[in-house]
């Protein structure tokens, strides 16, 4: 008897164990176990030429996450045209699910066109098993010392969130720039959405 009660506890032990990687799904019934299909894979492997973009590549991201494979490609053209793709493949069909576009063209000054490679992240932030693109660029056609433009956005699932703004400038005792606007698209967007893209522009403005 005492091995069958012994037994019983252990059971009801691995039970109650087993049960803490579950939840309760959003109908209130039966639970079902949490999975994230979300993950950072290797962009070395990707060969950009199965997809089609413009200009010359600079950076490039891929991840796993509930929409497939996913690849994000950043390319300069000409130093005057910007482009971003984000696609996604899964059952041998690939989505263009967003694309960006900005330029600056025709400068008779200094130009300058160019993300900020220490602004551009895969995260998933929310937990929803879909990556966002965290990344931001600067742009200028000037003639002085003055602040460039700067814009960050963030990406998930074709949705765009984005902060508009210029760079600061430290002169002495004075500044100059600086500004920051944020896009109201935030507004439909996760809280640490926000947080995040604010943590971002801190450390590049």
């Amino acid at each position: 008897m005492k091995y069958i009660y012994y037994s019983f506890i252990t059971i009801m032990l691995i039970s109650c164990g087993n049960s803490s990687n579950t939840k309760v799904n959003k109908e209130g019934g039966d639970t079902e176990t949490e999975m994230s299909l979300f993950r950072i894979k290797n962009a070395q492997d990707i060969n950009v030429s199965d997809f089609e973009f413009e200009g010359e590549i600079v950076n490039k991201k891929v991840w796993q996450d509930d929409n497939g494979e996913n690849v994000v490609l950043f390319a300069i053209k000409e130093r005057e045209e910007l482009f971003v793709y984000h696609y996604a493949s899964e059952f041998n069909q690939t989505r263009l699910l967003r694309k960006v576009y900005d330029f600056e063209k025709d400068c008779e000054f200094d130009q300058t066109l160019e993300f900020l490679e220490q602004s551009i992240g895969i995260t998933d932030l929310d937990k929803n098993g879909l990556g966002e693109i965290t990344f931001a660029y600067k742009k200028a056609c000037i003639s002085d010392v003055s602040p460039l433009e700067l814009k960050l956005l963030m990406l998930e699932n074709g949705n765009k969130y984005i902060i508009r703004g210029n760079t600061l400038i430290k002169m002495g005792e004075e500044t100059f720039g600086g500004n920051k606007t944020i896009d109201p698209t935030f507004e439909q967007a996760p809280p640490n959405f926000l947080l995040h893209a604010n943590k971002v522009w801190s450390a590049i403005r």
